[in-house]
């Protein structure tokens, strides 16, 4: 039978053990600051070549840039479910981002961005859930907007507009009508008079070959055959369907559409050589409104990307 106390001694038992856990977090991330700086230091220096020959200590220090993010920013509330072997970087106002986003669940990813301030390194990051596809690879954009920076990572499942850690938009491609189309071109792009995009959403074509150069496309990092595989895709595509049966999604645009002052964030599908849907959101503030509703199709027009898509699709 358990007495007073041996209760006071559990309960004393059970807060010296959280005391040492929370004393062994606060140390990690302690130390980790202290010498996170030059592992990144270190990172910087096999990308982005990554030789082969050092692979073993660019895995170390990019778990441990992981693990550090994780602890430091999100208190060590997630694991490393999957570990990137190289970075991405984007240039902005003469500074230069590396950044990432990779999961820490099958639905959850962790988004980091980092650069260097004087003889340190300023690492930031979030974690978005309800992220259905865990292989979707995300781009990095900053804009500025009224003496702020606009994170917008882009990617074919969503688009993710980041203006601090409390203020964060997630613009998804939502259609409800798919039906009577034979395949979705998203994120598509008119390039001297020829259709680019990365990515094809079959509906009715059942052809392999097709979805097969598609995830190569996706996955290829080497430009000159990533445009070889664009070219068959294109090929096969055109004779799978036709324009008149094919939808096509624009990629994320920004942009004031309604000439109000305020920025907008959209995208059109456009089909026939005519806009279908569109999904339009206002940022002012910090404050995000879906103003679909209040458009016409004829503001789009403005937009000389758009126009091309409509021409090309007729």
């Amino acid at each position: 039978m358990q007495t007073y106390f041996d209760t006071i001694v559990q309960e004393i038992n059970i807060n010296r053990r959280k005391s040492c856990t929370l004393y062994f977090l606060l140390s990690i991330s302690i130390l980790s600051a202290q010498n996170i700086d030059d592992k990144i230091d270190s990172l910087m220096s096999l990308h982005p070549e990554y030789p082969e020959s050092k692979k073993n200590i660019q895995i170390d220090l990019m778990r441990d840039l992981i693990d550090y993010t994780l602890v430091t920013n999100h208190k060590g509330k997630y694991k490393r479910y999957y570990l990137p072997l190289t970075l991405k970087e984007f240039k902005n106002q003469g500074r230069t981002y590396f950044y990432r986003a990779v999961n820490v669940s099958p639905n959850e990813k962790l988004f980091y961005w980092f650069y260097k301030n004087g003889n340190t390194w300023d690492v930031n990051s979030l974690i978005i859930k309800d992220l259905d596809n865990i292989n979707a690879d995300y781009d990095l954009s900053i804009l500025q907007f009224q003496n702020q920076d606009l994170f917008i990572f882009k990617s074919n499942e969503a688009n993710l507009i980041v203006v601090d850690e409390d203020v964060i938009k997630r613009i998804d491609y939502e259609l409800d009508d798919y039906k009577g189309f034979s395949s979705v071109y998203i994120n598509t792009k008119i390039n001297n008079e020829k259709m680019t995009w990365s990515s094809l959403t079959n509906q009715n074509i059942q052809n392999v070959d097709i979805l097969s150069l598609t995830i190569q496309l996706q996955n290829e990092k080497n430009e000159k055959r990533r445009k070889a595989l664009a070219d068959k895709i294109g090929a096969l595509a055109a004779k799978s369907s036709t324009k008149n049966k094919a939808l096509y999604l624009t990629e994320l645009q920004v942009g004031d559409v309604n000439d109000d002052g305020e920025l907008d964030f959209y995208w059109v599908a456009i089909s026939k050589g005519q806009i279908h849907s569109y999904d339009v959101y206002s940022f002012s503030g910090k404050k995000w409104r879906n103003i679909s509703n209040n458009l016409n199709t004829d503001l789009f027009l403005k937009n000389e990307e758009i126009v091309d898509q409509m021409e090309y699709t007729k």
